[in-house]
């Protein structure tokens, strides 16, 4: 399908986040303003140590945040869903970026020039708020992955990115809670810093335990509280 099809009702920005603040017109402006970018999975959005200065929002689409080693290794940051923004912090500090952003699947992305997005800071206080709110979120959380890599062990950090796919994509059916788009296990790897045999063993492991289950609909957690457990008894030793 063309972009032209795609993306034909989709150029909006209303579901951004850090845009829910600002007045219509405003929002509606920023949208002529953008480019608007159509990439396919495993295009770059952005490079790591890229030193352009644009700010990026997904509006459709999964990316995310990657580091490629010389060695070859993949660190992996995490997944970024639609209504998110991201490249602000070179665009404040104007230092090389720290991650790479690639698309998962295919995305639609607005793409808003250094210009723009200052002039937005500046002059939108409640913009520069949520900006500033979601950079202390970003740090927060990866505060709690440098803990977790410096504490737990592998089995542990699945289980603790088990519970953080839950918490941000999980669908509850009753009892349950499923995961319809977990990563590959390769790409789980990358996330919580280990190798894909790890991550099967782990995942075998609790499915053999009654904890997970797998399924066509993807990974089913069949019992949260044991998992929430194994991760706070982790945590507390």
């Amino acid at each position: 399908m063309s972009f032209t099809l795609w993306a034909r009702d989709m150029k909006s920005l209303a579901s951004i986040t850090v845009l829910k603040a600002l007045p219509s017109e405003r929002v509606r402006a920023l949208e002529a303003r953008c480019e608007w970018r159509d990439l396919g999975p495993g295009q770059d959005i952005v490079r790591h140590l890229d030193t352009s200065q644009v700010v990026c929002f997904l509006v459709a689409g999964r990316a995310r945040s990657v580091i490629y080693a010389a060695s070859g290794t993949v660190v992996a940051f995490g997944e970024i869903n639609p209504g998110a923004m991201f490249g602000e912090i070179t665009a404040i500090d104007g230092q090389p970026r720290t991650v790479g952003i690639e698309a998962v699947d295919r995305c639609l992305v607005a793409v808003i020039d250094h210009q723009g997005f200052m002039g937005l800071v500046r002059e939108e206080p409640e913009f520069a708020l949520a900006v500033i709110k979601q950079i202390c979120a970003n740090i927060r959380g990866l505060t709690e992955r440098v803990i977790e890599f410096s504490t737990l062990s592998v089995n542990s950090r699945v289980q603790s990115e088990l519970l953080r796919l839950a918490d941000t994509q999980g669908r509850i059916t009753g009892d349950l809670v499923i995961l319809p788009d977990v990563p590959t296990h390769a790409d789980f790897a990358a996330r919580v810093s280990t190798h894909r045999e790890a991550v099967t063993r782990e995942i075998n492991r609790l499915v053999k335990e009654g904890i997970l289950e797998k399924s066509d609909r993807g990974i089913v957690i069949k019992d949260l509280g044991r998992l929430k457990g194994l991760v706070r008894q982790a945590t507390e030793v």
